[in-house]
């Protein structure tokens, strides 16, 4: 099989304050979507859009509170083989096009190995 037609392997979770914010700003905005970036303006965290128009050329990875999760189908095999938790903390440094920004937060990744599910050997990275 080749890798371009390999299966994209991963799990998917989200903190409990990750799931809080997520479910208090579908109570604002109607149209949701999180989208993990390629790297570009907001590197590869996990951007909350509203109204975003997804692609034929994005992968559905999953849902965290009822919203879908997609990246570029490119993105999407970087990530393969990787547990992914999206989770927030506080912002810094300047505004950004995801919809929690405005109150002073952010969604982030972090990311380990599927065959390390619990992180126990330290291979955790936060994007």
């Amino acid at each position: 099989m080749s890798t371009l037609n390999k299966p994209i392997e991963l799990s998917l979770s989200a903190t409990k304050e990750a799931m809080q914010l997520a479910q208090e700003l579908k109570t604002r905005y109607s149209q949701l979507v999180f989208m993990i970036s390629g790297g570009c303006c907001d590197n590869t965290a996990p951007m909350l859009l509203d109204g975003f128009l997804v692609g034929q050329g994005d992968v559905h990875l999953g849902e965290i509170a009822g919203i879908g999760v997609y990246a570029s189908k490119e993105h999407a095999k970087t990530l393969s083989g990787s547990g992914l938790i999206i989770g927030v903390r506080k912002a810094t440094g300047g505004g950004g096009f995801s919809l929690e920004t405005p109150l002073g937060l952010r969604f982030c990744l972090t990311t380990y190995p599927l065959e390390d599910p619990k992180g126990l050997n330290g291979h955790q990275t936060s994007l």
